[in-house]
């Protein structure tokens, strides 16, 4: 196992060599480090208080629990990782191939943890594997890229807690190719472009609880083979920009919290699925919001526009 003094910053891993984390002890790093052909098969890695640079092995990717019977974590309680990629490699899983992945980002009241992505992006379950993140309080996650939860028969769970934050600049994609997908949001969760929920035969579930907001510019199954849930019970949707549409085949329900669309000025917001409501609907911003002839819903509360 790898001792804090045993890491060499900014040495790119020659091709074929990397640095092997595959052990049960836990590994604690609070300085800056250039984490360079990094593989965490198994064990812990904890990164508190200092900033990382994470570097995968060539065409080797970043694994957090790869394989069968094999378990790893990441946690960031304060201080920062970023990942960038190398040589063929460009993206960081939780869970694959069998393995357990798990990660938690944040947690702390007097500091701020935060993961973030250069290049690539992130798999949280994949390929038979089984994932959990939570972004916890103070925590934050961005990805220049893509976010893919419960992927290729794979299960993924991601969790934002209240004060923790998630960005995604590009298409992210919940229950993929057979994939379990959930996301959990009572923090922020928004994605740049179009938040995909359900792809070929994946499930993709979303959960805004409340206090919790999903921005997006499209929220839709990737294609008819997929299924979408999305369900509010207290939480806020927001149109990023004009024509943001919640689509027609997705499983739309609006628990007794209610919902809240925030629809700002110069934009407007569609809701085309079939919104089953039991609480009330709030609409707020100087938008338009509009409930399109498919998505006739069944309202049982008030409505206020504010």
């Amino acid at each position: 196992l790898y001792t804090e003094g045993s890491w060499q910053d900014g040495v790119q891993p020659a091709a074929g060599k990397g640095i092997l984390l595959d052990s049960s002890t836990a590994l604690t790093l609070t300085a800056d480090y250039a984490l360079a052909g990094l593989r965490p098969w198994s064990g812990t890695l904890i990164l508190d208080g200092g900033s990382d640079l994470a570097v995968p092995k060539e065409n080797g990717h970043i694994f957090f629990g790869a394989g069968a019977g094999r378990t790893a974590e990441l946690d960031i309680p304060s201080g920062s990782m970023a990942f960038t990629s190398f040589s063929g490699a460009y993206y960081l899983q939780f869970g694959c191939y069998g393995g357990t992945g798990t990660g938690v980002i944040g947690g702390r009241a007097d500091a701020s943890g935060a993961l973030s992505f250069l290049v690539g992006g992130m798999e949280v379950g994949n390929e038979k594997g089984i994932g959990a993140i939570t972004v916890a309080t103070n925590g934050v996650l961005w990805a220049k890229d893509w976010l893919r939860i419960g992927d290729r028969s794979g299960s993924g769970t991601m969790s934002i807690e209240a004060g923790g934050s998630v960005l995604s600049c590009s298409d992210s994609i919940i229950g993929a190719l057979s994939g379990t997908g959930t996301v959990n949001v009572a923090g922020s969760f928004v994605v740049s472009n179009t938040l995909y929920i359900g792809e070929n035969s994946g499930v993709g579930t979303i959960n805004v609880l409340p206090g919790g907001k999903v921005a997006t510019t499209t929220l839709r199954p990737y294609n008819d083979a997929g299924t979408g849930n999305l369900s509010i019970n207290g939480g806020t949707l927001q149109a990023v920009k004009s024509g943001t549409t919640i689509f027609t085949n997705v499983n739309f329900t609006v628990a007794a919290g209610g919902v809240t669309f925030d629809v700002g000025a110069n934009v407007s917001g569609i809701v085309a699925a079939n919104m089953q409501c039991l609480g009330s609907v709030v609409k707020t911003g100087d938008g338009t919001l509009i409930f399109a002839d498919t998505g006739l819903a069944t309202i049982a509360g008030d409505i206020t526009v504010k």
